[in-house]
């Protein structure tokens, strides 16, 4: 299972989740929403990732849980209100 981090080394100043399949290994950004999108975590089977994300935040500093496949797709909302949902775990 590839090693999922938050960087904001892109030249932004939002935090976005990567994915790397070894330490200095070829790396892949799987979010580029507006927000930070931070405190990922790998489903047991490695098909899915859940992580942190103010991106559907109206003020404050709200985060909420998304999910999305492995391959980078379906980014659903998991959890969405007004609360600060971080650092998940399955």
């Amino acid at each position: 299972m590839p090693i999922a981090f938050s960087t904001n080394r892109h030249g932004s100043s939002d935090f976005e989740i990567y994915t790397m399949t070894s330490p200095g290994g070829s790396q892949t950004c799987h979010t580029d929403q507006a927000g930070h999108d931070v405190a990922s975590a790998w489903s047991a089977d490695g098909e899915k990732l859940v992580f942190a994300t103010s991106r559907t935040q109206g003020s404050g500093s709200d985060f909420n849980l998304f999910t999305m496949a492995k391959n980078r797709t379906n980014q659903q909302p998991l959890v969405v209100r007004a609360a600060m949902d971080i650092f998940p775990d399955w």
